[in-house]
């Protein structure tokens, strides 16, 4: 990733897209279909948009957090799937969530957190945040629209439903209007 002149924003290189499309590639997402996501193409895609957006975080925020340690590249058995941040830090996590702009465009900005990540809905501390962020596959940048803590999330009563009901049975949503309308961010564009 290169920052460019913007400093919420990085330009995804050839070697950080390789790198991404060669972990898709190993991993298996059909699993993912219990969960009412039935497109493989779609979970690569968002398997894809993720990653990016992890890298994206890790790069724009290192230098913030001290030891941050960088997006995993393992690939881990489905039973053995962790739910811990994507980001650790000394003393806290990152939690990465990254959507796709043309995703945006349709659905408004947004990101989706599974209902049974405890990192998220039980065992979050202070330190603990969610790192928001905007794919743009076409323009070959990655822009961090927010930084949150876990707990503000929370106390701000953040977590919605998405507007495609049949997801609701197994994930909340986090829309960028709410983060605006309850203080977190400022208004974008």
């Amino acid at each position: 990733m290169k920052a460019t002149s913007e400093s919420n924003r990085v330009s995804i290189t050839k070697s950080d897209l390789s790198k991404v499309e060669e972990f898709i590639s190993k991993i298996s997402t059909t699993h993912y279909a219990s969960r009412g996501q039935n497109n493989p193409d779609k979970r690569k895609l968002d398997q894809k948009v993720g990653k990016l957006g992890e890298l994206a975080s890790y790069h724009l925020l290192k230098d913030k957090f001290d030891s941050l340690s960088p997006p995993d590249f393992e690939i881990y058995a489905v039973r053995k799937k962790s739910w811990a941040g994507d980001l650790p830090y000394d003393g806290g996590t990152i939690h990465s969530k990254s959507q796709l702009n043309t995703q945006a465009k349709r659905y408004g900005s947004s990101w989706v957190f599974e209902k049974k990540d405890k990192e998220i809905f039980e065992k979050y501390s202070d330190n603990d945040w969610v790192s928001f962020t905007t794919v743009n596959l076409e323009s070959g940048y990655v822009e961090l629209t927010a930084l949150v803590k876990v707990a503000d999330l929370h106390s701000k009563n953040l977590f919605s439903d998405l507007k495609l009901d049949y997801l609701n049975q197994f994930k909340r949503c986090v829309y960028q209007d709410d983060l605006i309308k309850k203080g977190m961010i400022e208004s974008v564009g």
